[in-house]
């Protein structure tokens, strides 16, 4: 059931009244708003840190009378009416705003929400991004950033890459609801390259040209190329669960929603998940920034925590091994079946597990392994390596084993 604000009711009456569509009717024409939630004290991340959080959220929309609105609410009821008038300009009479929309009491309904979101996003007319801390600039490209390295806030905010990817269109605004620009998907048959706002979109969010264009089917791109487009969440806004969360119309799986489980366990859910639908082994391909060298802390088949881990962006040149072999998640770590390497170093033997293959002179990624027990390893460090083909020696074939993980999680 989808919940959505009446914009009529909004602009003429100052009400806020829901109407609620079945999935079984046609859905009427609906626009998504979105912004950084919050009181905007200037820009970027600091702004945010230490203001309260007096937008609208579900019970405050329902308890909502506009003539004893609180001065500390009019700010929130300012941009959600204006939101509205622009999704009337837009041709549509409903609008969708997640934290007015999701009654974050009802956990079946937060459960619906997050694995339904991304089809929300692609079967709503038109997205509309209020970018508060947009710049003023004669150039609209500019004014997606807020200084040359860092794009405006909204695009560090988790739900910004569904959003992003899901929507038919995106239309920008800035602190006043000026329009800043549209993007636009183009169709299957149109394969003009990414100009404009478009291009200035890829450059702050990473996505690959052909995702964010909708040109080419998400499932075509690696697991690990997927995550590299996760944003964290922003400091004391976010719960650090929609890391996690945010993914699964990405992947095209569904999740139970459990806040306050943490982001590690919320991925490590995730992962677990992703398995179930690919044997993509590229999900392993992570490498940790703040290993110490050296250290004997046990390394688990997926980061712990992931805050400090990233997935390579060096993508264009890797590529995954391809498997037919499922993973898949277990008490004793990952299983994984695949071909295991042998390789002499002067010091000790050692093995190695191949993630795939560079455009670079016959070099292969992977990370190395200690043995544990006779089917057990655990990684050796939290850095990806390369070897030279010639330096490994393979198993006779693809055998089965485990890789600890060193987290338990729990079947959704």
């Amino acid at each position: 059931m989808l919940r959505l604000i009446v914009v009529d009711k909004l602009l003429s009456d100052n009400e806020i009244v829901f109407t609620y569509i079945e999935s079984s009717h046609a859905t009427p024409k609906y626009a998504v708003a979105c912004w950084v939630k919050g009181q905007p004290k200037g820009a970027g991340f600091d702004a945010f840190i230490h203001a309260s959080d007096n937008d609208f959220t579900y019970e405050k929309c329902c308890q909502f009378e506009y003539k004893k609105i609180h001065p500390s609410q009019e700010l929130a009821f300012k941009t959600l009416t204006e939101a509205g008038k622009v999704a009337k300009q837009q041709g549509c009479d409903y609008i969708w705003i997640d934290h007015c929309c999701i009654d974050q009491s009802d956990t079946e309904y937060v459960t619906r929400s997050i694995n339904l979101r991304y089809q929300w996003y692609a079967e709503a007319e038109v997205c509309l991004v209020y970018l508060h801390d947009s710049p003023l600039d004669s150039d609209p490209c500019k004014r997606l950033w807020i200084c040359e390295e860092r794009g405006c806030l909204w695009f560090h905010s988790t739900w910004s890459r569904p959003v992003i990817l899901a929507s038919k269109q995106l239309n920008f605004y800035d602190s006043a609801w000026k329009p800043i620009g549209t993007f636009q998907k183009q169709s299957s048959s149109d394969q003009r390259p990414l100009e404009g706002l478009g291009k200035e979109v890829q450059r702050i969010t990473s996505i690959a040209p052909g995702a964010l264009l909708g040109s080419v089917p998400l499932s075509k791109y690696s697991v690990a190329t997927r995550l590299v487009w996760a944003e964290e969440p922003i400091p004391f806004i976010e719960p650090p669960e929609d890391v996690a969360y945010s993914m699964v119309g990405i992947f095209g799986v569904s999740l139970t929603p459990n806040y306050g489980e943490g982001g590690n366990r919320a991925f490590h859910r995730l992962a677990a998940k992703i398995m179930q639908v690919t044997s993509d082994l590229s999900i392993l391909a992570w490498k940790e920034s703040c290993t110490i060298l050296g250290s004997d802390e046990p390394l688990g088949a997926l980061p712990h925590p992931i805050t400090d881990s990233i997935w390579p962006k060096y993508y264009r040149d890797f590529h995954p091994m391809p498997s037919n072999y499922p993973l898949s998640m277990t008490e004793k770590g990952v299983q994984v079946t695949a071909v295991l390497c042998k390789y002499k170093q002067p010091w000790k033997d050692g093995y190695f597990m191949s993630l795939g293959g560079s455009d670079i002179g016959g070099w292969y990624f992977g990370f190395d392994l200690r043995q544990i027990d006779q089917s057990t390893y655990e990684r050796e460090s939290g850095w990806l390596g390369k070897v030279a083909a010639l330096k490994l020696t393979p198993s006779t074939g693809p055998m089965t084993f485990y890789i600890t993980t060193h987290i338990k999680v729990s079947s959704d």
